[in-house]
């Protein structure tokens, strides 16, 4: 099960001024941020299974984030599961992204604006992050010629459990992934937020690097099945906070 984990004060929307007079004008915006837990420098981990990992340079690429109404998120579960009530329906997602943006997990953690949106008062069931390999046109933090093709750059040294000889590692990763919070697809009876005219709605999605290197036996796996490990506990450690603002 995904660590995702939901602000109270997104919680509050679906309740708060349900009664309200005279909204403002406009439609509802949505300000999406990306953010990651800092580690203290020098970035060092300590795995379940022992791994003292010592990170020289660390940076994950942040492809889009979506807004699913809920008449998407029922779309998609009830395909999944092969219901075909919906299946005829093609409900529009509201997406942020289309060029690769990187960050650099050794940094300070702070969200960062990553893309606005402004979806259509109604009923959400879901916030979907995507990573994805890194196109010509990335630029920012952790940028440059090789990151191109690639959804994460990790360099550093590991030292095995019982060990005192650090053993220099290099990864980088084309494997991309989505991950959907909450993971399960909800239903439009249970709305993760509600957006109203003239409403602001801040959308974070936390990366958790700490998180990244669990069940990575380095001296067992090769750099495939690391990799793969690192993707699956991206995904897996990831958190989102609604909040509204101001």
């Amino acid at each position: 099960m995904r660590a995702a984990w939901l602000g109270l004060l997104g919680v509050l929307l679906l309740t708060a001024c349900e009664e309200a007079a005279d909204a403002p004008a406009g439609p509802p915006v949505a300000d999406l941020f990306v953010a990651h837990a800092p580690l203290d420098l020098p970035a060092v981990v300590v795995n379940d299974l022992g791994y003292r990992i010592e990170v020289d340079r660390w940076v994950a690429v942040s492809a889009s984030i979506e807004l699913r109404p809920c008449e998407a998120s029922a779309s998609l579960f009830w395909g999944l599961i092969g219901g075909t009530a919906a299946a005829h329906v093609t409900p529009t997602i509201y997406r942020a992204g289309g060029s690769a943006q990187p960050r650099d997990l050794l940094g300070a953690g702070a969200a960062t604006l990553f893309g606005q949106l402004t979806p259509p008062a109604g009923d959400y069931c879901q916030v979907r992050y995507a990573s994805s390999p890194a196109d010509a046109d990335i630029e920012g933090s952790g940028g440059g010629a090789s990151l191109l093709g690639k959804s994460m750059v990790i360099s550093g040294r590991y030292t095995p459990r019982g060990s005192e000889v650090a053993v220099p590692f290099s990864l980088a990763t084309t494997l991309g992934t989505r991950v959907d919070l909450p993971e399960i697809a909800a239903t439009s009876s249970a709305p993760l937020f509600r957006l109203r005219s003239g409403e602001r709605l801040a959308v974070t999605v936390t990366l958790e690097p700490a998180a990244m290197f669990e069940g990575i036996d380095f001296a067992l796996q090769g750099p495939a099945q690391v990799e793969s490990q690192l993707v699956f506990n991206l995904a897996g450690g990831m958190q989102l906070e609604l909040v509204a603002e101001p």
